[in-house]
């Protein structure tokens, strides 16, 4: 059973000069560039910082695909809260006020829903700036699998980032809740997360190498894929017809910042989006409860949380990323909850589908 509170406030003018602020700053460093502007500083030396200081709590590595120029580093991370529509300040809140329960000291989606599978997948967003469609598709899909009990295909990324013309710009980033709300409206085909042959329109992009030492994907490389002109009808191998493979969201909604709306939320109606400010370590995240320790603010990014627990008296949320499984924790990571670490727990989002 879906149960959730709607709670309408208009944050006004205040609200999007705040949205514009943050879609805009830039914190600086003090890590040097270099002469010919190739890199923003060593990440050897603020890797040495952050595993030698013993407050950190996290673990960092050096990746390979975040070795590039900073203007293209700076230029990585565009998703945007100030949609051109407003649906954002528009979105009710649900802040579960009324909803008194015991929480857990521990909680992970994989566990409570294991008949859904597809919570298992991490994604990859390849050289596409797409997490803005591709964790709204994940969370999506995980919570219509929620509520058909398992009999459900993954939701197709490609769909959005194609065909949702105010979504945003395809490869070049997009507005954070805009997916949602074109879900809502015009419904979203099939489509398998990951690089596949599954569902009407599968994700095209395949996955690419991050990790230093690795060699098991390709490289990442610099140059941005483009994404194909939207086309309504599926896959040829596909059977079901365009139109009919759609599924609608009932509805959408932000949630409260307060942990215990977030926790609650999560715990009645499965995972939710998250977005959050991407630092300059947090790219070479490895392992632990990442807090933001050095470094340059160089956008913001969609993630999806799943699930909290606490390690060491450090209370964290459960994370997933799209940078696949040679990122972080095989694709996880864990981050300070209760503090609103990177904006965590600032812009969360989440829809109940209709079935």
């Amino acid at each position: 059973m879906y149960i959730f509170i709607r709670k309408k406030i208009d944050f006004g003018t205040m609200f999007l000069t705040i949205c514009l602020i943050l879609s805009t700053i830039r914190v600086t460093t003090n890590y040097h560039v270099s002469s010919d502007n190739n890199y923003e500083f060593h990440s050897d030396k603020l890797i040495e910082y952050i595993n030698q200081n013993s407050l950190s709590g996290w673990k960092a590595v050096e990746y390979n695909r975040f070795k590039l120029p900073i203007h293209k580093l700076l230029n990585s991370f565009n998703l945007y809260f100030d949609d051109p529509n407003g649906y954002f300040q528009k979105a009710p809140l649900v802040s579960h006020d009324t909803i008194k329960t015991d929480m857990p000291k521990s909680f992970d989606s994989r566990k409570q829903w294991r008949h859904c599978k597809t919570m298992q997948i991490i994604t990859d967003e390849s050289r596409c700036m797409s997490s803005y469609a591709l964790v709204a598709a994940q969370v999506i899909t995980d919570r219509v699998c929620i509520a058909t009990n398992g009999n459900s295909p993954q939701i197709s990324a490609l769909d959005i980032l194609s065909c949702c013309s105010y979504c945003g710009k395809g490869c070049n980033g997009g507005y954070y809740i805009s997916p949602w709300d074109y879900w809502m409206k015009s419904g979203v085909v099939s489509g398998a997360l990951n690089k596949s042959s599954g569902g009407c329109k599968p994700y095209p992009y395949p996955k690419c190498q991050h990790y230093v030492r690795g060699r098991k994907y390709p490289s990442c490389g610099e140059t941005i894929y483009k994404i194909p002109k939207c086309e309504e009808k599926c896959q040829s191998k596909y059977k079901k017809k365009y139109e009919d493979d759609k599924k609608y969201g009932r509805n959408y909604y932000r949630v409260d910042s307060k942990e215990s709306a977030i926790q609650t939320e999560i715990m009645l109606n499965g995972p939710v989006e998250a977005g959050i400010s991407v630092y300059t370590d947090f790219l070479y995240y490895k392992s632990g409860v990442y807090k933001h320790m050095k470094g340059e603010l160089l956008g913001y990014k969609a993630v999806r949380i799943i699930g909290w627990g606490v390690e060491h008296n450090t209370a964290y949320w459960l994370c997933s990323n799209s940078w696949n499984e040679d990122w972080g924790e095989a694709g996880y990571f864990r981050i300070l909850r209760g503090k609103n670490e990177s904006g965590i727990e600032g812009f969360i989002l989440a829809g109940i589908p209709s079935t």
